[in-house]
């Protein structure tokens, strides 16, 4: 997830060391792995490519045992202590055994698919959790619909705050999910047309959606990510050559303007979906 640090943060050199990252997920790994209540999981990211950076963070799923979950939990919320005291975001996923070998298992077939190519090359915890977990038939196209109604929720009420102060924290997350919003998309319109990715890779993902999808949302799908990589270059100019917080707010400021064009991809990408599926 591609994080947008605040004036806060980044006057405050709240910002991960690379170096870190790695030493940060050897040691979830090894926890967990001793943990007496996991039954399996996995820690994925990109800093087992080394292609992360401070945007970067650290993902996990794990499987755990009900009766042990309060010992689980007690441990994950030490990993998320010395994750923040790292600044290294660190993005949990955990369900008990019984929950996932029942009808009230949250755990989608999209996301199983995705986490699946995820942690092919990363770190499995004791066993392949996804045995355990029953994946229940979904109507596709309530999911697909669930999942667009969701995003235009988010960014319809984020869209509202972009004129709040800049000291708000809450607009960091808002524009962090504005940020991975087509990538996101992206790999959801493909899921839904039935294109399956070969591995987990921005790169791949391009590709395939640029075989399906029109001209107009392939160009606009670029716009968006050369948005992302402004921000990028002046994050490390920020970090590189002293924060300035006029300068940086100015980015911030250009982050927000760009925000009616990343509507514009998720309604876009909607259409494609409404045609799949006759809504």
């Amino acid at each position: 997830m591609p994080k947008v640090f605040s004036p806060t943060e980044l006057r405050d050199g709240k910002i991960p060391s690379l170096a870190d990252f790695l030493l940060t997920a050897e040691q979830i790994h090894f926890a967990l792995n001793a943990c007496d209540g996991v039954i399996g999981g996995f820690v994925y990211g990109s800093v087992f490519h080394g292609t992360h950076d401070i945007q970067s963070d650290i993902d996990l799923f794990v499987l755990l045992l009900r009766e042990k979950e309060e010992g689980v939990f007690a441990e994950i919320q030490k990993l998320q202590g010395l994750a923040k005291s790292k600044s290294i975001p660190f993005e949990i996923v955990a369900i008990d055994q019984k929950t996932a070998e029942s009808s009230a298992n949250y755990i989608g077939p999209q996301f199983v698919h995705h986490l699946t190519l995820a942690a092919a090359d990363n770190k499995l915890i004791k066993s392949n959790p996804f045995k355990r977990v029953m994946l229940h038939p979904i109507d596709q196209k309530d999911d697909a619909l669930n999942y667009f109604q969701n995003r235009f929720r988010m960014m319809n009420k984020g869209y509202t705050q972009t004129g709040c102060d800049l000291r708000d924290e809450k607009l960091y997350v808002f524009l962090q999910n504005v940020l991975q919003l087509p990538m996101h998309v992206a790999r959801v319109v493909l899921y839904h047309c039935n294109i399956r990715l070969g591995k987990d890779s921005n790169r791949e993902v391009m590709k395939k959606y640029f075989d399906i999808t029109s001209r107009e949302a392939y160009n606009l799908f670029f716009q968006l990510l050369v948005i992302n990589n402004r921000y990028q270059n002046q994050l490390r100019e920020e970090i590189t050559k002293g924060y300035d917080e006029e300068r940086y707010c100015k980015a911030i400021k250009e982050l927000i303007e760009g925000v009616p064009l990343f509507l514009k991809f998720l309604r876009l990408n909607f259409t494609i979906i409404e045609a799949k599926y006759r809504l």
